[in-house]
């Protein structure tokens, strides 16, 4: 299973048919926006007003959003930062063999809703802006401006959005906003005659995206967060950008009421799935390129820092401990240290490696093999009964090694900040010398059991005597 961009072909969040388990971005006229007041500020949306409780978007809450049509068709999304430039993904006029096409063959199309619509403003792509340094879109970079033959008139439906300055300080951890017209779930186009579509998901950063997309269990998708992107989703799964939302926008609420973009649409492993948040271009990163090629007006003022913590406990992949920075904990209580327990005694520690699964040594199951026999207790006092046991099949005596065994669990431990999962490495994982690590000798404080055979730790091996048995 590889990423998907969210545009143009299949595999692509862009350039197909958008957002998924979103709300209707209400506005029900047809009528362009030539008429209203020209808006001197970028960010700023027109409606005059939110129903308390309600969903349904009035006009103007997205005057930037632009909808790229190649051939006449919706192909990606794009935000208006000019009133000649419309920023976009690379993907979206790149494709594997070079150029999707001429740039005259591309319109944008501002002041819509519905794309069926006959209002708005349309305009004619008459040169595309790629980054230099994109080739791919896992390998960042995934982002184009489109010049188009002149300018729109800004009014209450067709606005500017703000771009970030390099440092500009988003709030990781809170929700931000994506809107498109792309599939509402895996190969379901939106519905014809359906209005744009708009969801809140939280804007993460790329340590907190890698950890989620870890949780995967998929090698190939282990870290495509890059430094310079940004993410926005979570855990659960069900909401999110789909194809053809390609090139739209990430954007954020700032001070004053000025919409800022965090980011652009650029690809995810399928549509909305659990633990999979959309991609995106970090555009913070990529300030200084979006400056050389664009007005100081297009970018937003600095403003004051976050809290700190705000995406704490977002993610609960393995090796993390409640927070996102990794420290020892105080005593034996590491969130995947496991007791595994024999006829209601502590025989072996171990650790969860997966919500299901515990890593132990073989040598604890020498003549007590029946997997149901075994419970592991865990942080919370989490229990669960053994399952299946599978010992390694070269496993002789400890000292052989090749000492391991996993415990499959009768059902899945609750994860949280108290219970997780302990990373496991690659073969060609490499920690540096003299890196310290930390062992575990009696999780959750509990005696441990020790077999009467010479590999019995001596006392003066434990961190406190009351963890180990009197040596004999």
């Amino acid at each position: 299973m590889g990423p998907r961009r969210l545009g143009g072909d299949p595999g692509v969040l862009g350039g197909g048919p958008g957002v998924r388990g979103g709300t209707q971005a209400s506005g029900e006229g047809t009528q362009g926006s030539g008429g209203g007041p020209r808006h001197p500020e970028c960010g700023r949306q027109w409606e005059l007003g939110r129903v308390v409780g309600g969903t349904a978007a009035r006009p103007g809450e997205w005057p930037w959003q632009v909808s790229l049509h190649l051939r006449g068709e919706h192909f990606c999304g794009g935000t208006l930062v000019t009133p000649q430039w419309v920023l976009s993904a690379a993907h979206c006029f790149q494709g594997p063999n070079g150029s999707r096409a001429e740039p005259t063959a591309w319109r944008a199309v501002v002041g819509r809703l519905r794309l069926q619509e006959t209002g708005g403003q349309e305009r004619t792509v008459v040169e595309v802006v790629v980054h230099e340094g994109y080739r791919r879109v896992e390998g960042g970079h995934d982002l184009a401006l489109a010049r188009l033959e002149s300018p729109v008139t800004l009014g209450p439906r067709v606005g500017t959005i703000c771009l970030p300055q390099a440092h500009h300080p988003f709030a990781f951890g809170t929700p931000c906003w994506i809107t498109g017209w792309g599939h509402v779930a895996e190969n379901v186009s939106l519905p014809a005659g359906s209005p744009l579509q708009k969801v809140a998901l939280d804007l993460l950063s790329p340590r907190i995206c890698n950890c989620l997309y870890s949780n995967l269990r998929h090698r190939e998708l282990a870290r495509p967060a890059r430094p310079s992107m940004v993410c926005a989703g979570g855990q659960e799964g069900g909401r999110g950008a789909c194809q053809a939302d390609s090139g739209g926008p990430l954007a954020c609420g700032g001070p004053g009421g000025r919409w800022v973009q965090a980011g652009v649409l650029s690809f995810a492993v399928g549509c909305a799935r659990p633990n999979g948040p959309v991609l995106a271009t970090g555009l913070a990163a990529h300030a200084g390129w979006l400056r050389r090629r664009l007005p100081p007006t297009a970018f937003a003022p600095l403003a004051p820092p976050p809290p700190p913590g705000l995406e704490d406990g977002k993610c609960m992949g393995c090796g993390m401990q409640g927070g996102p920075h990794l420290q020892p904990p105080p005593g034996p209580s590491w969130p995947w240290a496991v007791s595994l327990r024999l006829r209601g005694q502590h025989r072996c520690g171990g650790a969860l490696v997966a919500e299901g699964w515990v890593l132990t040594a073989a040598h604890c199951f020498i003549g007590e093999q029946e997997a149901e026999a075994w419970e592991a207790a865990a942080a919370g006092d989490a229990r669960r009964r053994g399952a299946r046991l599978h010992l390694h099949g070269a496993y002789v005596k400890p000292e052989g090694g090749r000492d391991l065994a996993l415990l499959q669990l009768e059902s899945p431990l609750p994860l949280g900040p108290a219970l997780r999962p302990l990373c496991l490495p690659y073969s060609e994982h490499r920690r540096p010398p003299g890196t310290r690590c930390w062992a575990l000798l009696a999780p959750n404080a509990l005696r441990p059991w020790c077999p009467h055979h010479p590999w019995c730790p001596h006392p003066s091996w434990c961190p406190h005597p009351s963890w180990c048995p009197r040596h004999p």
